[in-house]
């Protein structure tokens, strides 16, 4: 994080290094992320399961996070919100967890791929990707399939 930056613009920055499995440094400490989803909950919430990085959280931004977050009325909007609108990140549901994903571009994509796993055994994969972007890296760094470079 470069100078001194919002408290929304650090929740940004969380949402975006910890999907795309970057280096964040958060009060001058280095974090090497390895890619994870981050939940609605890990703002103001943590157990000992939680990522170091959210139990590192100073004071200041967790009371921020638990006021601004989840904010929908008014003129000023949460932090969830506001970044749904500005077309920065996204809400996801996967199964009683809401996940928030950084939108990385607008551009939508269908990945088709098929491969062989024996003589008679064959893959076939049909993907709808609504951001190209996070979708190949969802693929490529949370479930650990490469993607094939083109030749």
């Amino acid at each position: 994080m470069q100078g001194k930056q919002s408290s929304y613009d650090t929740f940004l920055e969380i949402v975006e290094k910890s999907f795309m499995g970057e280096t964040l440094v958060y009060l001058g400490k280095k974090y090497d992320l390895q890619p994870f989803l981050v939940r609605k909950t890990d703002f103001v919430t943590f157990s000992k399961d939680s990522h170091q990085l959210f139990q590192d959280l100073d004071s200041s931004f967790r009371n921020t996070a638990s006021s601004e977050l989840y904010r929908k009325s008014g003129r000023r909007k949460g932090w969830i919100e506001r970044g749904v609108l500005d077309n920065r990140i996204r809400e996801v549901p996967i199964g009683n967890e809401t996940y928030i994903l950084p939108r990385m571009n607008e551009k939508a994509t269908i990945g088709i791929d098929g491969a062989g796993i024996r003589q008679e055994d064959w893959v076939f994969a049909i993907c709808f990707f609504e951001d190209a972007r996070a979708g190949y890296n969802y693929v490529e760094n949370h479930l650990k399939l490469p993607k094939r470079k083109s030749q």
